[in-house]
């Protein structure tokens, strides 16, 4: 058969059943991999990274599914017809099933990408602002890399406020020191040195909680905030895949029901047509030539004239005729 696709052509020749059987057989699958060459030649038109044809690429991984479902029917379907080319259909099957996945794997290549490539430019974020953190801080704040620029923005700041007022603490420390010192040597200023470096002190040490307070607040707001998304996400992951297994489920059902009403289809019409057979072969012979004179039938014609009456009165004739022959045997 030359209008079969070359897969299916080069299965037809290899088969080793009678190539009009075969033929026959092979032509139910050949608009399955016409379908799926469609499908090929979208997926080829498609750019790995081009965020635009994501899409296309699921609904052709999603539609290639659906005819492999159809090409495993009809594979069904042809088994029980033809058990004695069970081989051939498998071969069938697995020509078109590994091409519809191959394309399909190519499809889901595309749409997967895009993922990836979000994870890495998340994964990338995060160790670009750890870099900038390392000078300021040691300890990396949660969800750093799910941070929007904003909030990103004002959490470095509000770090390199606490940084600049910890080392201006430790300076003003310092200068304290130098100042008890100085006051040591000079003890009619010991009092006032020491008012300063306390004071020095007690400044430094109320900006230090003031701007711990605001990093701890900031630090417990952005916890809630990122506490909730992940709730929400958790939540709408789960009803996905709570839907994605019932669908898979019922389309499970549906197959098992097909396949069943098949089988059962075919044993009533052989069961039927065998006693059909056992009924024909034991009716008498009168009977059977009787009923063959039956079906003897003139066919129609629009012209009514003199003739077509005479025909149409003679072939009755032939027929009264030839039952009564046959009740003479």
């Amino acid at each position: 058969m030359s209008n079969l696709p070359e897969k299916i052509n080069s299965a037809v020749k290899s088969s080793g059943v009678e190539l009009s059987k075969a033929e026959a057989i092979a032509a139910n699958y050949a608009p399955f991999m016409e379908q799926i060459a469609a499908q090929s030649e979208i997926v080829k038109g498609l750019t790995l990274g081009d965020p635009k044809d994501v899409e296309k690429a699921k609904r052709v991984r999603i539609d290639i599914g659906k005819i492999c479902s159809s090409v495993g029917e009809q594979k069904t379907k042809d088994k029980a017809e033809v058990l004695v080319v069970g081989r051939f259909i498998d071969s069938l099957f697995n020509t078109v099933e590994g091409y519809g996945r191959l394309t399909q794997s190519d499809a889901k290549e595309i749409e997967t990408h895009a993922e990836q490539i979000e994870t890495k430019r998340l994964s990338d974020l995060r160790e670009s602002r750890l870099a900038e953190l390392v000078e300021f801080e040691g300890i990396e704040p949660m969800g750093v890399a799910a941070m929007s620029p904003d909030v990103w923005g004002n959490y470095l700041a509000g770090v390199k406020v606490a940084f600049t007022a910890k080392k201006e603490a430790e300076e003003a420390a310092r200068v304290a020191a130098e100042q008890v010192a100085i006051a040591e040597q000079a003890r009619l200023a010991e009092q006032a040195a020491e008012n300063v470096r306390l004071k020095a002190e007690a400044d430094a040490r109320e900006k230090v909680i003031a701007l711990e307070r605001e990093q701890a607040e900031a630090a417990r707001k952005l916890a809630e905030d990122i506490a909730a998304k992940e709730i929400a996400a958790a939540n709408l992951k789960a009803k996905a895949e709570a839907d994605a297994r019932e669908k898979l489920e019922a389309e499970l059902k549906a197959k098992k029901d097909a396949e069943a009403k098949a089988l059962a289809d075919i044993a009533a019409a052989n069961a039927q047509a065998e006693a059909d057979r056992i009924k024909a072969a034991k009716a008498p012979v009168k009977i059977k030539l009787t009923k063959w004179v039956e079906s003897f039938e003139l066919p129609t014609t629009d012209v009514d004239n003199e003739t077509t009456k005479e025909i149409a009165a003679k072939f009755d004739s032939f027929k009264t005729w030839a039952k009564s022959l046959i009740e003479k045997q």
